[in-house]
């Protein structure tokens, strides 16, 4: 009994995965997003949420500052969704 619910369970994950591939549900979303510094007040909800850690505080000595990583954003949009100043807009 086991190794038959082993077995179902194996194929039921072989397909979602191939259905996975099949419609690049992997995959980077089509937009990126971007910070307006000067709307930015700091607050770091969007750093706080970000699951790709794509967003960091920066500084360049005197003034901090928050950037987007493009390379590691993959436009999921929850940084969007979190910043209330509306500094966050997508490319």
């Amino acid at each position: 009994m086991k190794t038959k619910q082993n077995r179902v369970v194996g194929l039921l994950f072989l397909a979602v995965t191939m259905v996975m591939v099949l419609f690049n549900s992997c995959d980077k979303y089509e937009t990126t997003y971007s910070v307006n510094n000067s709307k930015c007040a700091l607050c770091l909800s969007c750093i706080s949420v970000c699951g790709q850690h794509a967003i960091s505080l920066e500084s360049d000595g005197t003034t901090q500052y928050v950037k987007i990583d493009q390379d590691k954003c993959i436009g999921c949009g929850k940084c969007y969704n979190a910043c209330s100043y509306k500094a966050i807009s997508s490319n």
